[in-house]
């Protein structure tokens, strides 16, 4: 791979909304330390290590998932180069923003001095940086969302005790956090259907109602566009002798999301100030992100999520860690009886 190649590479990499958000949030968390960049100080050598990981970490990860012929010859050697010609020459090919991601990644200064403005207030915010490129508003949403859950708890694998698996599916628990009064779930499913589909079968009123028996209601109350909207659910008890449950959340679905071909659904607790009908507890809802990604000729589905049933928190972690893996061997058989149906066609074909 070619200088020119292997920069448009970088470039296409670091401007995924993901990274400028996760940047953001990282400046974020460490820059009350560099509240006075007149003296170095020896742990801004640590936050900057951090920083260099981070940045390696992603570039990793979004070359996994890029089109094979972006990524065909690119390697660590590849990517080591083009950091030294940014240095030698500068790289007027690349995006403002992502050459001073790559700055202030190989130079130690320009990362204080990034750090510095941000303490200050004078570093320019993510969204305002995403918003130059095209990406649509619901990707823009889904990424701000999954940022703040990454800043919110560990993402490292360590941070994750094992639940249960089977052949399908693998499920995990994040360890307790002090500002964690709900527990997360982390499940990774591989389903009989494709991405669109998975997702219509989940965010679609219509066809949630077709194969979810435990699922009374669901109604749109707000719509703000395709893909974003609010959503009132009516549930039977998780257990019996309990009371029917209700949700109000905003749902959000990006298309294309992670990556092509994929599809990510973000759902947001949306029952403040709202009427719960009578004979109903209101579940709350703080954290669901579901990413379905195509992977031979199935769905990889991996789904976070808290839930608050309203009760006792080991008796909520029973319902979770049942209900969650129940419902999710449901959708390959549901999308083999509603493949046909036009809500699903007019999921999949609008863009």
């Amino acid at each position: 791979m070619d200088a020119k190649n292997a920069l448009d590479t970088v470039d296409e990499a670091l401007r995924q909304p993901t990274f400028v958000l996760k940047r953001h949030a990282f400046m974020e968390k460490y820059k009350d330390e560099f509240d006075d960049v007149g003296e170095d100080r020896l742990l801004w050598a640590g936050i900057h290590a951090r920083y260099v990981r981070m940045v390696r970490s992603h570039m990793d990860t979004a070359l996994a998932h890029m089109n094979q012929a972006c990524v065909d010859g690119f390697s660590a050697e590849v990517f080591d180069a083009v950091i030294r010609e940014i240095q030698t020459s500068g790289a007027q090919s690349l995006s403002p923003e992502v050459l001073d991601a790559l700055v202030s990644m190989t130079d130690f200064v320009a990362f204080r001095d990034m750090m510095g403005l941000a303490y200050k207030g004078q570093h320019a915010p993510a969204k305002l940086m995403v918003a130059k490129w095209r990406f649509t508003a619901a990707q823009i949403e889904a990424a701000s969302h999954q940022a703040a859950f990454q800043q919110l708890v560990a993402s490292s694998d360590d941070a994750w005790n094992f639940v249960g698996e089977s052949s399908w599916y693998s499920m995990h628990m994040l360890q307790e956090q002090q500002e964690c009064s709900i527990d997360f779930l982390r499940v990774i499913a591989y389903l009989d259907a494709p991405p669109c589909e998975v997702m219509a079968l989940m965010a679609v009123p219509e066809l949630h109602l077709e194969w979810d028996h435990l699922c009374e209601s669901a109604d749109i109350l707000e719509k703000y566009s395709d893909g974003d909207q609010v959503i009132r659910t009516i549930s039977k008890p998780p257990m019996p002798f309990l009371s029917r449950r209700e949700t109000f959340t905003r749902q959000v679905v990006a298309r294309d999301w992670p990556d092509a071909g994929s599809h990510t659904l973000i759902v947001v607790d949306s029952g403040d100030g709202r009427q719960s009908a009578p004979g109903t507890v209101l579940i709350l809802s703080p954290f669901v992100s579901v990413a379905a990604r195509p992977v031979d000729d199935r769905t990889m589905l991996t789904m976070h999520l808290q839930f608050d049933y309203g009760l006792p928190r080991f008796l909520n972690r029973l319902v979770l860690r049942n209900l969650a893996p129940r419902k999710l061997l449901k959708l390959s058989s549901a999308y083999k009886k509603l493949k046909d149906h036009p809500a699903m066609h007019a999921f999949c074909q609008a863009r």
